[in-house]
């Protein structure tokens, strides 16, 4: 999930580890810094992953029927059903990135 946008691009959110990417201005990115997600994107974020979530276990019957008995997805489950999903090409992921501008 982005923060900010055009000139106001701060870095991103890894919606399955839930922390702030944080790219160095003084090197265009190349340096980042990795942090707990402050409070004011908290609520943003926290709805951005439930979505991916919901639509990560619809992928995978195991984790689906673990989702809705209340059960809690690791983050390596998560991962290893995007990159499943993605090998049978029933979805797509999206990467964000900022371009360099000089």
């Amino acid at each position: 999930m982005p923060i900010g946008a055009e000139d106001n691009f701060e870095g991103i959110i890894d919606l399955v580890t839930m922390k702030e990417y944080l790219f160095k201005d003084e090197t265009m990115g190349a340096d980042y810094e990795v942090v707990d997600i402050r409070a004011e994107l908290l609520d943003d974020a926290q709805a951005a992953r439930e979505h991916m979530i919901e639509s990560v276990v619809e992928t995978d019957e195991e984790l689906m029927e673990k989702y809705f008995g209340g059960e809690e997805i690791t983050e390596e489950e998560i991962k290893k059903s995007i990159e499943s999903c993605y090998n049978r090409r029933n979805c797509c992921t999206s990467i964000m990135w900022n371009s360099i501008q000089k």
